[in-house]
């Protein structure tokens, strides 16, 4: 996971500077509605853990996902609603 350092982004950002009060809020709530969203238009969910093979038991409803299998740490990976 990549480390946020906000001193570093409001540097880089200059444009925030240039947003009117009322600008700024809506950049903040929608950057908030797509954190709680996972980023984008597929949710947090589309983390899954379990025992075994998730064929057949987990289909997630975005076009990629992981899973962990809790009993020995295998990653599966959901591609193209295949997993593998």
């Amino acid at each position: 996971m990549a480390v946020c350092n906000t001193s570093t982004l409001l540097d880089s950002a200059k444009c925030f500077q240039c947003l009117s009060k009322k600008e700024l809020q809506a950049v903040i709530a929608q950057l908030l509605c797509n954190i709680s969203g996972g980023g984008a238009e597929s949710p947090l969910t589309q983390v899954f853990s379990g025992v075994g093979d998730p064929t057949g038991v987990v289909t997630p409803t975005a076009t990629a996902a992981i899973y962990f299998d809790t009993s020995d740490g295998t990653q599966w990976n959901w591609f193209s609603g295949v997993w593998s």
